[in-house]
């Protein structure tokens, strides 16, 4: 678990993307559970493949 205290005025998704850049940035796959409808994961999965990331995606519903 890493702080991020600059994500204290962010609105949960903004502070969750910004989250979620920061774990793309320090991987080289990422594996994710995600439903159909979560956008800010389905986003973090097509901006990983966009950085030439491995990503798996399984979908939970």
């Amino acid at each position: 678990m890493v702080e991020n205290p600059s994500g204290d005025t962010l609105s949960l998704a903004e502070a969750s993307s910004s989250c979620n850049q920061e774990i793309i940035s320090r991987c080289q796959q990422l594996i994710c559970f995600a439903f159909h409808d979560s956008d800010t994961l389905l986003r973090t999965c097509e901006e990983a493949e966009n950085q030439r990331k491995v990503v798996t995606l399984f979908y939970l519903d």
